[in-house]
């Protein structure tokens, strides 16, 4: 009797390995979509500036929806970190900034999980399970590194939800890797402006 899979069996390992494929499709399609319909615009000052300058005691709170808006879309996070210097004061301006830029990586992070698991659990080729091996070995600290290097890159998001870093651990770390250049790209712009 021979040991080939089943139909249904190669079926459902085909859709396992080309999960993230469908998952990567599925947000190149959205950020076309974006740019279609113009949602380039959300980082433009001259149309934020009504929307939370109307918005009042609740500015903040649309920042910070616009903001996970953009990254969903795949829209570097780096592009939003000046804006909140336009439209708040230093202080309530960096305190914004930085709970945006954790609650949409973060968001990201579960999103991607959801939708395309953790395939690079299960990768064969040795250099990428080098790669990896840090990454399970050391992850609080690949992390940090990754945010602190990439700061909030869609596609160092995508990584991370892929690889076996738990939420924890990717929350932790984001925290932790994106205070200083996000203070750092928050001041200069403050300071700029």
């Amino acid at each position: 009797m021979s040991s080939s899979p089943t139909p249904a069996a190669d079926r459902g390992g085909l859709l396992r390995r080309s999960r993230p494929l469908l998952v990567v499709a599925f947000f190149v399609c959205l950020f076309v979509l974006a740019k279609v319909l113009g949602w380039s615009r959300l980082v433009s000052p001259d149309e934020l500036r009504p929307l939370i300058g109307e918005a009042g005691w609740l500015g903040p709170v649309v920042y910070v929806g616009v903001f996970l808006v953009g990254l969903t879309a795949q829209l570097p996070g780096v592009l939003f970190v000046p804006l909140a210097a336009l439209f708040f004061d230093p202080w309530m301006g960096w305190l914004t900034v930085m709970v945006a830029a954790n609650v949409g990586t973060g968001f990201n992070f579960w999103l991607l999980r959801r939708l395309g698991g953790q395939p690079l659990t299960e990768v064969e080729r040795p250099w990428l399970r080098r790669v990896l091996g840090q990454l399970q070995a050391r992850p609080l600290r690949s992390v940090f590194l990754i945010r602190l290097v990439l700061i909030m890159l869609p596609l160092a998001t995508a990584a991370l939800a892929f690889s076996p870093v738990t939420g924890r651990q990717h929350t932790l770390g984001s925290l932790l890797g994106l205070a200083l250049p996000v203070s750092v790209m928050f001041w200069v712009a403050s300071l700029a402006l």
